[in-house]
């Protein structure tokens, strides 16, 4: 899915608002639907959704293409809850018309919230 999302850091957790063109209510089928469905794993804020910071498995940087000229770092996070596992990737930025992309400071703020399995 693409499209311009929300992406926060809350001492709560992760705040991911999806992209306006992927409402929640049009992703019954997606598994990240099935993930707002499990209560005791998030909390619906608004159109988001806050994931306790004690559910990212994984959490990397990838480099992906990005338009068909140039490629992005995108950082891509590993959710469980219970039995259920899901992936969001996403490339933080900011700016309209000019990005600048902040995936790599994200990333290090993200991991002074999280104790990752190694």
């Amino acid at each position: 899915m693409y499209g311009i999302g929300e992406v926060e850091l809350r001492s709560s957790g992760l705040y991911i608002k999806l992209p306006t063109s992927h409402p929640i209510e049009k992703l019954e089928s997606d598994c990240f639907m099935e993930a707002l469905g499990i209560a005791s794993c998030n909390e619906i804020i608004g159109e988001g959704v806050v994931f306790p910071f004690n559910l990212i498995e994984r959490a990397n940087i990838e480099v992906k293409s990005y338009g068909s000229l140039a490629e992005r770092a995108f950082i891509r996070l590993s959710f469980k809850c219970g039995s259920l596992r899901f992936q969001v990737s996403f490339a933080p930025f900011k700016g309209r018309i000019k990005r600048k992309f902040l995936s790599q400071e994200f990333y290090t703020e993200l991991l002074s919230f999280i104790k990752l399995k190694r």
